[in-house]
């Protein structure tokens, strides 16, 4: 995923970010959105569970529902994306008060379970191999047309 870094300390010494992150770090809006992404997180995993099933990404559901099948990978990914960064123990300084708070909530308004975001990456991944094949098969097939 590349370097992460905190914003909290990288922008502490310019003053209009600090402002502005500050605004988005209030406790209810990490709230808001730690329980967004649990909900999420809990709506999606079924459903690519469902999707892994053998022999249910035909061709012809995958014509029919490519949207679907699309939004659903898109909102795995960033799910997964922002529950992994904002847990991650490299992003927090445990000596800095306000960011431990910061990580306290967010582990505790989004039920943070590590085997099961570990358990959604590799049904995502799976799954986006599965998606992946299928299309290009599609493709394939495209030049006998």
């Amino acid at each position: 995923m590349g370097i992460t870094v905190n914003l909290m300390e990288a922008w502490e010494p310019y003053k209009a970010a600090k402002t502005a992150l500050n605004y988005t770090l209030d406790l209810p809006n990490i709230k808001e959105q730690a329980c967004r992404y649990a909900a999420i997180m809990e709506r999606l995993h079924p459903q690519v569970q469902q999707f892994l099933k053998e022999g249910f990404l035909r061709e012809e559901f995958v014509l029919d529902n490519i949207p679907k099948l699309l939004n659903c990978l898109r909102d795995c990914n960033v799910a997964i994306r922002w529950l992994m960064l904002h847990t991650a123990d490299s992003a927090y300084d445990p000596n800095n008060k306000r960011l431990r708070q910061v990580k306290d909530q967010v582990l505790a308004e989004s039920k943070y379970n590590s085997k099961v975001l570990f358990q959604l990456l590799l049904d995502t991944a799976q799954y986006e191999f599965l998606l992946k094949e299928v299309m290009l098969s599609f493709l394939r097939a495209k030049v006998k047309w």
